[in-house]
């Protein structure tokens, strides 16, 4: 009997994906979520799909890139 995967893992990979974009870290999105796999299979998954790894690592950047350089409201209303 073939094994059959206990998640979507096209469909969380995007949501992951996604989210970490958004600046939450895996480990807060997969505890926050008991529908959603363990961060620790999201790191295997990573390990053994160079595509994932290259696109979470890309979605670190887009939120490390947002967190550095987004604009913000409130800080700039203290310049003014």
């Amino acid at each position: 009997m073939p094994f059959v995967a206990p998640y979507p893992q096209t469909a969380v990979k995007a949501l992951v994906l996604a989210r970490v974009a958004t600046g939450e870290t895996v480990k807060a999105i997969c505890e926050g979520d008991p529908a959603l796999p363990t961060a620790q299979s999201l790191y295997i998954w990573a390990r053994r799909d160079p595509a994932f790894r290259e696109a979470l690592a890309a979605a670190r950047r887009r939120a490390d890139w947002m967190r550095r350089f987004a604009f913000d409201e409130a800080v700039a209303a203290g310049y003014v």
